[in-house]
């Protein structure tokens, strides 16, 4: 028994001393696996990290510059239905890439104003930003030092300057591509006049005959103004063939929006616009559109003249006479898209603003406003760019009067200009544009502000409308108020948009009536 039991007590110790052992062991090995873990979390090499991230900044263009590709290549497709398509990816692809940016400025801008809550009231970040679009033009005129990711720069530098990585993305990606050309080969197609070809600065003339004008719209703008040939059943394209190949309104408009788009948008794209085929399409349009209008106007007039000589005299057809044409629907929307697009591609953009002198893009432009019967929403598009793009140069034009120091006293006694329009004036008047490489997107020149100023004031002096000019300056504010949409319900922000949209119908009125001498007196 007792031999038992002392074999027992020391297999009892064996296992007591086992278990120890492997107790001992198990920290160790533990330890072993934390530093092995340790070491591999741990960068290998600063080289690799900033390689990878390169490449993958680098796959992340590919894919933006890609995606547009694939979408303007359907855009020169002979077939309808795969334009369409074309131009509503596209169109979404760049209100996508506009929501990322405003949502990632938004979060800085958060962050900015978090982090001066918290150090004023002690860490309280209860701060409410209303939700605006980003501010393209601020990102880019504004000086780069501070936006620099990888700068010591606080969250409010950033802010204030609008930085967003995945906007400068977008950016590296599109520059230097040529996308556009394909919307006017296919969709938006000008006349091609010879005298243009042979000097494309020159002033654009298209003059329609009275049968012309009278069938005009933009689908046939580039066909020329003789009659059509009767059809033969030879020579006659099938009718399935015309159905999935003829341009429809609706893809002009969509065209315009895109152009407006990426003017707005894409960087590099503002100069290829401006330097393209786009001004010369907007004034034959607006020129034969001012045309096709006063062929229908004197042809309502001539059925009208025919029925008052008959036996059925009544006052309906004088009122019929006085109203404005109607045009067909989707071209009324068409013309509204050129304008627009105007006013986008002339947006703080120098060559554009000269081309759109020198090719008479002006004098068109305003001729259409001015017309009494041409319909209401056309003519309102046309007095509220120009009061955009006036204001757009109001300051420089007063820069060349005054000089810089002038022109920088002058914006801080108004208090109308903040930072970014003195950055862009003193850009403008130190030369500091010509001495860079690659200029901002979003500038001024004296010369071009001082030109697009005078040939509008001098269409309205021309036409003994001098004193108009200041409501037509006065008609929109470029500038804009922030409406803090998180700060009050929805139904005070609709009731204060609507009661800025009833003062600007309000305005608009006044200033038709005023072009049309029925009102002397703004």
């Amino acid at each position: 028994m007792n031999g038992a039991g002392h074999n027992g007590g020391s297999g009892c110790g064996t296992q007591a001393g086992a278990r120890q052992g492997q107790q001992q062991q198990q920290p160790q090995q533990q330890q072993q696996q934390q530093q092995q873990q340790q070491q591999q979390q741990q960068p290998t090499d600063m080289f690799v990290a900033c390689f990878e991230a390169a490449l993958d900044e680098e796959l992340r263009g590919q894919e933006i510059s890609s995606g547009f590709r694939a979408c303007f290549e359907k855009i020169g497709s002979p077939y309808g239905f795969i334009r369409n398509e074309g131009l509503r990816e596209a169109l979404q692809r760049l209100c996508d890439l506009s929501l990322e940016a405003a949502e990632e400025a938004a979060r800085l801008g958060n962050q900015a104003a978090g982090t001066s809550t918290s150090a004023a009231a002690g860490g309280n970040t209860t701060a409410t930003q209303p939700h605006l679009p980003y501010d393209a033009i601020r990102s880019a005129v504004m000086p780069r030092s501070a936006v620099d990711p990888h700068s010591t720069a606080t969250p409010m530098h950033h802010a204030a300057s609008g930085y967003s990585a995945s906007w400068e993305r977008t950016q590296r990606a599109l520059n230097g591509a040529h996308y556009t050309m394909s919307v006017f080969h296919r969709v938006l197609v000008p006349r091609v006049d010879e005298r243009s070809q042979c000097n494309p600065g020159g002033p654009v003339n298209v003059e329609l005959s009275e049968e012309a004008a009278l069938a005009w719209n933009t689908l046939n703008h580039a066909q020329r103004t003789t009659p059509p040939p009767s059809p033969s059943p030879v020579g006659k394209k099938k009718e399935l063939d015309i159905t999935l190949t003829e341009v429809t309104y609706q893809e002009q408009e969509l065209a315009l929006r895109l152009l407006q788009g990426l003017s707005l948008v894409v960087y590099d794209q503002r100069r290829v616009i401006a330097e393209g085929p786009l001004i010369t399409f907007l004034v034959e349009v607006w020129q034969c559109c001012l045309q096709h209008i006063q062929a229908l106007f004197s042809l309502r007039r001539r059925i009208t003249a025919l029925e008052k000589a008959g036996d059925n005299v009544s006052s309906t057809p004088h009122l019929f006479e006085e109203g404005p044409v109607q045009l067909v629907p989707d071209l009324e929307t068409v013309i509204v898209a050129t304008i627009d697009a105007m006013e986008a591609a002339c947006h703080y953009n120098p060559l554009a603003l000269t081309r759109i002198v020198q090719q008479g893009g002006v004098r068109a432009l305003l001729d259409l406003g001015l017309c009494p019967y041409a319909p209401y929403d056309i003519r309102c598009a046309v007095f509220d760019t120009v009061s955009v793009l006036m204001q757009e140069v109001a300051p420089f034009r007063r820069a060349v009067a005054a000089g810089a120091a002038g022109a920088a006293a002058a914006g801080v006694k108004k208090g109308n200009e903040d930072e970014l329009i003195q950055t862009m004036i003193q850009q403008a008047m130190s030369g500091y544009l010509g001495r860079q490489a690659a200029p901002p997107p979003f500038l001024m020149d004296r010369a071009s502000a001082s030109k697009f100023d005078s040939a509008v004031r001098d269409w309205f002096s021309q036409q003994g409308l001098s004193h108009v000019v200041s409501a037509v300056l006065e008609l929109r504010d470029v500038r804009g108020t922030a409406i803090a949409a998180g700060a009050m319900p929805k139904a005070e922000v609709a009731r204060n948009v609507q009661r800025v949209n009833q003062l600007r119908e309000k305005h608009l009125q006044a200033l038709l009536q005023a072009v049309d001498g029925k009102r002397a007196v703004l």
